[in-house]
């Protein structure tokens, strides 16, 4: 369903539209447009194995850029690329606060867990 404000939202290249679909939708175009999203993020780009481990540390618990980059051992620069990559993608959200905010991962992601966990296996061997 989209609501008269979402077009307000809609930046020219149609994320804003993507996600809307995302949320929304439920077939199976959006389910392999998620497993697509996660494919291309943990395998197809260098940073995938870092972002697997960001999955893996905010599934225990939610951080923010300094918390993750000191668990994981990564650069804060770093962390935020793959932050933007993880939101741009709806794997993670953030709180609203601009200063150490909290990175979540979102209720669209949890429905493709077990996605993730067969890449992440797959990536492994």
């Amino acid at each position: 369903m989209v609501h008269a404000h979402d077009s307000d939202r809609r930046g020219v290249d149609g994320r804003a539209a993507e996600r809307q679909t995302f949320e929304t939708g439920t077939n199976s175009q959006d389910t392999r447009g998620m497993e697509k999203a996660l494919w291309y993020l943990l395998t197809a780009t260098r940073g995938g194995a870092n972002r697997a481990r960001i999955i893996d540390a905010l599934t225990e618990r939610p951080m923010n850029a300094n918390e993750l980059a000191d668990e994981l051992d990564v650069g804060y620069k770093t962390i935020r690329h793959h932050m933007e990559q993880l939101e741009e993608h709806d794997v993670v959200e953030s709180g609203d606060e601009d200063y150490a905010k909290l990175y979540f991962l979102t209720d669209r992601f949890d429905q493709y867990r077990d996605t993730f966990e067969d890449i992440v296996e797959q990536m492994d061997r």
